[in-house]
C-alpha cells in the first residue's frame, strides 16, 4: 500500500469527525486521531487539545501515549497516567494534561498499525466496557477509511504508471513504424523494379546487383532493429539474480560481438565477480563491447572492475559497489550528448547501423538491478562507460525491476 510522506499528514474533516463522534459518545473533553512517526506523532484528526496543539496538529514522541499503541499493536488503557511506571514521566501529562487515557489501534490498508483513536480526560477515569466498545468500533471505521484512502492512492499511482507506460509504448510503437518504414519501403522498391526488368544485358545485370544489395542493406537494417526491440523489451521482466563470473560473460559477450581480426580487448587486472541476472548483464556488455567496436574500430579496448567498500561501517555492506567500466578511444561524445544517447532511438551517428535502442537497453537492465550507468570522456579521446551495481552478498529472491 502507499506510505504517506510526513509531510502529508495535516488537519481533514473526515479524521476531525471521528474525533468529535468519540468526543460525543464517551463525554470526554478531548480525542485525537493519531499517526505515529519516527520522531513525532501527527493529529489529521483533533478536537479538544490545548493550544498550539490543536493549531500545529503534531507533538514530539516525548508527548505521546499513541506510540505504545502502535508499539504493542493493541490498545492502550489507564486510569490515571500519573500512576503508570511506563507514562508516569511523559510530557503529556504536564503540557496536554493527559491524565485518563484509552487508545485503540489505527490501521493502515496492510493492516500495520501506524496510530491510534483516543480519548482522553483530564481527571482520573474509570472507563467503562460500553465506552471501550464504542471506542473500538470508531477505531475500526476510521481504519477502514484509511485503509481506502490507501487504495485509492494506490489505484492512483497505478493509474499515472500506466498512462505513462502506454504513452512510452505509443511513442516506442511509433518509432520502431518509422523505422521500419524506410527500409521496407527500400526493399518493396527493389523488388518491384526487378519484377518490372526484362531482357537482361550486361547493364541489367549490374542493375539487377545494386537492387539486390539495397534489399539486402533493407534486411539486415530491419534485422538489426527487430533484435534490438526484442532486446529492449527482454530487460523488463523478473531478475534471476545469482554469483556471476563475470570472466565467464565478458568473454562470451566478446565473441557475440564478432569484433574481426583487427579489434582487441585488453582486461585491466581480476574481474570482480558479482551477484546479478547473468543473461542481462550478458546483454549490457554486448551492447557496450559492441558499441566500443564499431564507434572506435582499430582502437583497443579496455574492460575493468572494481569493489568499492561504502565507508559506513555501521551496517554490514550497506552501499558497497561493483564498477564496471569499458574505455574505448576513438572519437568520443560529446559532453551534452553523453545523458541524451542513453535514451531509446537516440543514435548520435546514423551513418552506422542501429536502431538506437542497445544504450537504452544498458541502462534499463543496469536501473533494473538499482545501479546506474554513465558515461565520461577517455582521457586523451575516447568514451568511458562506467556502470555500478549496489553489492549484494547473498542471494536475494527473483524481483520485479522496480
Amino acid at each position: 500500500m502507499v506510505r504517506r510522506l510526513a509531510t502529508e499528514w495535516e488537519a481533514d474533516e473526515s479524521f476531525d469527525r471521528y474525533a468529535r463522534l468519540v468526543c460525543g459518545s464517551l463525554g470526554v473533553p478531548v480525542s485525537i486521531v493519531s499517526i505515529v512517526e519516527p520522531t513525532r506523532q501527527v493529529f489529521p484528526g483533533a478536537l479538544g487539545l490545548p493550544e498550539p496543539h490543536q493549531t500545529l496538529r503534531e507533538t514530539p514522541l516525548s508527548h505521546s501515549f499513541c506510540q505504545y499503541v502502535v508499539a504493542d499493536g493493541c490498545a492502550l488503557v489507564v486510569r490515571d497516567a500519573r500512576e503508570d511506571e511506563r507514562l508516569r514521566d511523559n510530557l503529556a501529562i504536564r503540557d496536554l494534561d493527559v491524565i485518563a487515557y484509552a487508545g485503540y489501534p489505527l490501521t493502515d490498508g496492510d493492516g500495520t498499525v501506524i496510530g491510534s483513536l483516543a480519548a482522553i480526560h483530564s481527571t482520573p477515569h474509570e472507563w467503562t466496557e460500553a465506552e471501550l466498545a464504542t471506542l473500538r468500533d470508531l477505531a475500526a471505521a476510521c481504519s477502514t477509511e484509511l485503509a481506502q484512502r490507501d487504495l485509492a492512492a494506490s489505484l492512483t499511482d497505478m493509474v499515472e504508471h500506466l498512462e505513462r507506460s502506454n504513452g512510452r509504448l505509443m511513442a516506442f510503437a511509433g518509432q520502431v513504424s518509422h523505422d521500419l518504414r524506410s527500409p521496407l519501403a527500400g526493399m518493396a522498391s527493389s523488388l518491384e523494379m526487378l519484377d518490372d526488368m526484362s531482357g537482361l544485358d550486361g547493364s541489367g545485370e549490374n542493375q539487377v546487383r545494386f537492387l539486390l544489395e539495397r534489399a539486402q542493406r533493407s534486411t539486415t537494417r530491419m534485422a538489426t532493429l527487430v533484435a534490438s526491440v526484442f532486446e529492449f523489451a527482454r530487460v523488463g521482466g523478473r531478475l534471476h539474480l545469482k554469483p556471476v563470473d563475470v570472466a565467464t560473460v565478458v568473454a562470451a559477450a566478446w565473441e557475440d560481438v564478432h569484433p574481426g581480426p583487427g579489434a582487441r580487448l585488453d582486461v585491466v587486472g581480476v574481474l570482480d565477480d558479482v551477484v546479478a541476472d547473468d543473461v542481462q548483464l550478458h546483454l549490457v556488455l554486448q551492447n557496450l563491447l559492441g558499441n566500443a567496436v564499431k564507434y572506435a574500430p582499430g582502437s583497443p579496448i579496455e574492460l575493468s572492475t572494481r569493489i568499492d567498500t561504502a565507508t559506513n561501517s555501521d551496517v554490514d555492506g550497506d552501499g558497497d559497489t561493483w564498477t564496471l567500466c569499458v574505455v574505448d578511444h576513438g572519437p568520443g561524445i560529446a559532453a551534452d550528448e553523453r545523458v541524451r544517447v542513453l535514451d531509446s532511438f537516440v543514435r548520435l551517428d546514423t551513418s552506422v547501423p542501429g536502431a538506437g535502442l542497445g544504450l537504452a537497453t544498458c541502462r534499463q537492465a543496469v536501473e533494473a538491478h538499482g545501479g546506474e550507468i554513465v558515461m565520461e570522456a577517455t582521457p586523451g579521446g575516447g568514451t568511458t562507460v562506467r556502470l555500478t551495481l549496489p553489492l549484494v552478498d547473498q542471494l536475494t529472491p527473483e524481483r520485479s525491476p522496480s
